[in-house]
């Protein structure tokens, strides 16, 4: 009669039933399980009597990738033959996903520490490592699910997750897709700005204002760069201390209207954007003052009819005339 053997996997590929035909008096046999790295992870002895006998066995977790059962048949000969048995299904995708607030958009500085980590994949239970940027670490042990961690003991700035799983199995890098999250170390808003066209805006004009979590930070760690709305850009200036701080920049808008407004702050570790608008009034405005004229019926009339004043200090009279009035 041949040998054969015949073996099935449960969904996570780590509980096996596996049977065994065919086997002779004269025969034992050794079922070996290897996973992709060819190290051995199980061993299981079967005897005649196990024929057409559905054994079930635990490979546990100590795995990586696929196994492959092997049965070796040895006889009372000395003489010995191999049989491969199915593969377990390939594992499923390891994920992990971090979600917080998006760098470019302003959120409370406490709520920011707070991440949302989702887990997929996973065979058991493994140690999970934040990283901060002062090289502080907080590991956690997860398992397949989802999870909220608090991560103000990291400080601000990129934080880099690391998993390394007990079995070798759960492998990944900071810097890769979906593992390096930023907490804000900063909030602040735009300052509502008035200009008119053709006008400078002073140098100091504050544009916007932000407030640090750090104290000690100086205005020199961070740039600031404007987006104007018209399709220019500048880089401003950082003022203030002791965790309050200002960005000053000038302008000089060419047309009147209502211009979007962005200031983006920057630090080595993140940035921030901060929105608002400018209005910006028209530089021609006339207006008009009434003119009372005493003037005799019949008679003609030459003197001053209307009054008006320009907003623009630099317009000259061309000598223009207004056009008559028609008769009632």
């Amino acid at each position: 009669m041949t040998v054969s053997l015949q073996v099935s996997y449960s969904t996570d590929g780590h509980d096996v039933v596996f049977e065994v035909f065919g086997l002779d008096p004269s025969q034992t046999a050794t079922l070996t399980f290897t996973d992709s790295t060819k190290s051995q992870i199980a061993s299981f002895n079967v005897t005649p009597g196990d024929n057409g006998v559905a054994l079930q066995a635990d490979l546990g977790h100590g795995f990586a990738g696929q196994v492959t059962p092997l049965l070796l048949v040895a006889d009372s000969g000395g003489s010995s033959f191999a049989i491969a048995g199915n593969p377990s299904p390939p594992p499923a995708p390891i994920s992990l996903v971090i979600e917080n607030g998006s760098v470019l958009e302003p959120i409370d500085v406490q709520e920011s520490h707070h991440v949302l980590v989702t887990v997929s994949g996973l065979p058991g239970v493994e140690p999970l490592t934040f990283t901060g940027s002062n090289g502080l670490q907080l590991t956690e042990n997860v398992n397949s699910g989802s999870f909220f961690f608090d991560l103000s003991a990291l400080g601000a700035g990129r934080i880099t997750s690391f998993a390394q799983g007990t079995t070798g199995n759960f492998l990944l890098s900071p810097g890769a897709t979906g593992n390096s999250i930023v907490v804000e170390p900063f909030i602040g808003q735009s300052t509502p700005i008035s200009a008119t066209e053709g006008v400078p805006l002073a140098n100091a004009t504050p544009v916007a204002t932000f407030t640090d979590t750090n104290a000690g930070d100086l205005a020199s760690a961070f740039t600031a760069t404007i987006d104007w709305g018209d399709g220019t850009s500048s880089v401003g200036t950082v003022v203030g201390a002791n965790g309050a701080f200002t960005v000053e920049a000038g302008h000089t808008y060419a047309d009147e209207g209502s211009y979007a407004l962005r200031t983006t702050i920057t630090t080595a570790q993140t940035a921030v954007a901060l929105d608002g608008s400018v209005v910006v009034a028209d530089h021609d405005v006339l207006t008009g003052q009434p003119v009372t004229i005493d003037a005799i019926e019949n008679t003609p009339f030459s003197g001053v009819v209307a009054n008006f004043t320009d907003s623009d200090s630099l317009s000259v009279s061309t000598g223009a005339t207004a056009p008559p009035r028609p008769a009632q």
